[in-house]
C-alpha cells in the first residue's frame, strides 16, 4: 500500500512539474505531451444532420479523453463518448491512440498517430474505422503554422476491410499568447483497396472545421465548429465546447 501511495505521489509531482513548464502558446508547444504530463479533456457537443432538407438528427453528446506523455517521443491516449439526447446511452466503445514523435526540425516536425476503435458489446473487438495519421506540422512564421495528414490513411475494419487515402490540412494563427485560431479541411479522399468506396473531392462535399483555443498554463478552453459540406446550405453541422485540464 505504501509503495502504491509513493508511486501515485511521484506521478503527481512529475505531472505537476511538467505542467508548470508546458508552453501556453499553441504554436510553441510540442505536438506530443512531455514525459509524465497528463491531460484530461471533457467536451459537450451538439450535432445536426439533414437529408433532402429534413432534419434527421439533433443530438447532444459528452466526450471524455485522457492523454499521457510516456516519453519524449511517445504519447498514449484513450477516449469515449456518451450520448445525452435524445436517447441517453453509452455505445460501449473506446478509441485508443498512440503517437510517435518521428522527426523534429527547426520549422517542421512529424508525429504519426494510430487510432484504434474498440467495442465492448460482446467481449471486445475492433470496429468501424481505424486512422493512421502523418501528423505534419510546419511553422510558417512567428504566428502562422500549418498542419497536414492528421487522418492520412482511414482504414475500414467493419463491415469489410478497405484502405483509403485522405488529403487533409489546415492553417493556424497565434493571435495572442493565449488565443490560437485553426481552420482545417479535407480536399479529397481516395479509396485504394476494398469494396467500400469513399472517394470524394471538394466538388462532392467540402468539410470544414473552425477552432478557437484559449490556453492557460493548466487549462485549455476550445470552441470548435464543423460543417460536413460548407458549400451546402443544409449541411451536417456540429458544435463542440471542451476543457483540457493538466493536473
Amino acid at each position: 500500500m505504501r509503495l502504491l501511495l509513493v508511486a501515485v505521489l511521484s506521478c503527481a509531482l512529475v505531472s505537476a512539474a511538467a505542467a508548470d513548464e508546458y508552453p501556453t502558446a499553441l504554436i510553441e508547444r510540442p505536438q506530443l505531451l512531455p514525459r509524465g504530463l497528463v491531460q484530461i479533456d471533457a467536451a459537450l457537443g451538439h450535432e445536426t444532420r439533414r437529408a433532402l432538407g429534413i432534419e434527421i438528427l439533433s443530438a447532444e453528446s459528452a466526450d471524455l479523453a485522457v492523454r499521457l506523455g510516456v516519453s519524449g517521443r511517445w504519447e498514449l491516449g484513450a477516449a469515449s463518448s456518451l450520448w445525452l439526447h435524445p436517447d441517453a446511452r453509452w455505445d460501449r466503445a473506446v478509441s485508443l491512440s498512440a503517437d510517435y514523435h518521428a522527426f523534429a526540425g527547426e520549422r517542421i516536425d512529424i508525429a504519426p498517430r494510430l487510432a484504434l476503435p474498440l467495442s465492448f458489446h460482446h467481449g471486445y473487438d475492433l470496429v468501424d474505422t481505424a486512422w493512421l495519421g502523418m501528423g505534419l506540422r510546419a511553422r510558417l512564421g512567428d504566428r502562422l503554422f500549418a498542419v497536414a495528414g492528421r487522418r492520412l490513411l482511414p482504414i475500414d475494419i467493419r463491415p469489410a476491410f478497405a484502405l483509403h487515402a485522405g488529403l487533409d490540412g489546415g492553417v493556424g494563427f497565434q493571435a495572442t499568447p493565449a488565443l490560437a485560431l485553426l481552420a482545417e479541411t479535407q480536399l479529397a479522399m481516395l479509396t485504394l483497396v476494398g469494396p467500400i468506396d469513399r472517394t470524394t473531392t471538394i466538388a462532392d462535399r467540402w468539410p470544414v472545421s473552425l477552432t478557437a483555443i484559449w490556453a492557460a498554463r493548466r487549462v485549455d478552453t476550445t470552441l470548435e465548429l464543423r460543417s460536413g459540406d460548407s458549400l451546402a446550405l443544409e449541411s451536417d453541422f456540429s458544435l463542440l465546447v471542451s476543457l483540457g485540464v493538466r493536473p
